[in-house]
């Protein structure tokens, strides 16, 4: 069995990866987001979502989008096997220039990511939600969403200056992320027609690539 562990986005749970199909020989675990301490840093935080990895050496991480940020900065302190990330960005430069934007004027201070969520029209088509299944799934995700998360997880992401030298990260990408643009991102592997939410609405290939790259690491 290979041990992987998964990390979800931006203060959502498992659910995201209820579609993917995945080997029988993908032994699979999920890092649950915990609650930040207040005044936190990016850095204890990894180091405590890091504790969940049973053997680190022989384990592969798949973040998703900001849970890829956090893939990255766990293996930053303990040696991992693999990572990948999905939907997310590996270095700074790969981070589009309105989160820049948010980040360098403390945007996000002003309206709380927690408070943008309850726009539904608005998250659907920036996660590249379309099918009426696919708004109720997330819908009922946004509603088990802890605010207090997502606005530190808003706050990590947008302040994250993305400095590492890892040389062991497959990135898979879909050509239709509006969240983190693939004119931004040096993918290894993309989705065609894949939104940010691809996890979700693109699960066939997206269990393909990921049974592909992780089973090439045994």
């Amino acid at each position: 069995m290979i041990s992987v562990y998964f990390i979800s986005g931006l203060g959502a749970d498992a659910s995201v990866f209820e579609r993917l199909q995945l080997d029988p020989k993908i032994e699979i675990n999920h890092i649950p987001w915990l609650e930040p301490k207040e005044e936190e840093s990016m850095d204890a935080y990894a180091l405590r979502m890091a504790a969940e990895i049973q053997d680190p050496a022989q384990s592969i991480i798949v973040g998703l989008s900001f849970g890829g940020v956090m893939a990255i900065e766990i293996a930053k302190r303990i040696p991992v096997k693999h990572v990948v990330l999905l939907s997310s960005i590996k270095y700074k430069e790969e981070m589009p220039l309105q989160l820049n934007v948010i980040g360098l004027f403390k945007l996000n201070k002003l309206v709380p990511a927690s408070k943008l969520l309850h726009f539904k029209p608005l998250v659907n088509w920036f996660f590249g939600i379309r099918k009426a299944d696919e708004r109720s799934m997330f819908s009922a995700l946004i509603e088990r969403t802890d605010e207090d998360l997502v606005d530190w997880s808003s706050e990590q992401i947008v302040q994250w200056q993305g400095q590492h030298d890892l040389q062991n990260i497959t990135h898979i990408h879909g050509t239709a992320d509006t969240v983190f643009p693939i004119k931004n991102v040096r993918a290894d592997h993309v989705v065609k027609g894949g939104p940010h939410f691809m996890v979700f609405t693109h699960a066939k290939e997206v269990s393909a690539l990921l049974n592909d790259v992780i089973l090439k690491q045994v």
